[in-house]
């Protein structure tokens, strides 16, 4: 018999942070620019690096978001410093993003080590790992801000959540996730306590996935 299998989307906040530093700011989609320092007064000088730490493997969707920015980083920090920079790219990965969070947080908070982080999954990574804190980082701007969604394959009788509840009260909803302890796992297993939380029983059994693409689901 055909088993429907659920898939969470996981399209996460992705922000770009600063190592080092402890303000605790959050992030701003239109950050102010610093009109009291002049051209060339600023933290760079020519022939400065930057690294622009990515905690997963290069392909992936946080680094081709990383590399498409990098360009216009560097234009924007000769404009409002006039020095000449570079911006390099540099994957950081292992430990499910936490060596690459690790990195960047233990740098020195000279603005020259910057990564990229979701707020989901580095605030899982923190309460696994309990090595950095995610206030600690200095949040200087937002490169993608997207919804999580639930999907199912097309012969799926399903239409809605509320469906999909209801179908479980017989047989538990299969959530295909890319593994235990992963964001999408984490999440599935947040929003069943946010609801159980309110009096709502959802069935959910989990099966590491094999295809790496959001946009399809299989049978099984």
């Amino acid at each position: 018999m055909k088993k429907c299998i659920v898939v969470t989307v996981m399209v996460l906040l992705l922000v770009l942070c600063v190592a080092g530093c402890s303000t605790g700011s959050k992030p701003s989609e239109t950050p102010e620019k610093d009109q009291g320092t002049a051209v060339g007064e600023g933290p760079y000088k020519d022939g400065d690096v930057i690294r622009l730490v990515v905690p997963w493997s290069a392909g992936g969707g946080f680094d081709r978001v990383a590399r498409l920015v990098q360009p216009y980083f560097e234009a924007e920090l000769e404009k409002l410093t006039g020095a000449d920079v570079t911006v390099v790219v540099e994957n950081v990965t292992g430990a499910g993003g936490a060596i690459g969070l690790r990195e960047f947080y233990r740098a020195a908070p000279d603005g020259k080590t910057i990564g990229t982080v979701s707020f989901g999954g580095g605030a899982y990574l923190q309460l696994a790992t309990g090595e950095f804190d995610m206030t600690k980082y200095s949040y200087i701007g937002i490169l993608n801000k997207d919804v999580n969604i639930i999907v199912v394959q097309p012969k799926c009788p399903y239409t809605s959540v509320k469906e999909l509840i209801e179908a479980s009260k017989n047989k538990s909803t299969l959530f295909a996730t890319d593994g235990a302890g992963a964001s999408g796992h984490l999440d599935n297993l947040i929003m069943r306590a946010v609801l159980a939380s309110k009096g709502i029983d959802w069935k959910m059994d989990f099966v590491r996935r094999i295809i790496r693409c959001h946009a399809r689901v299989g049978e099984r």
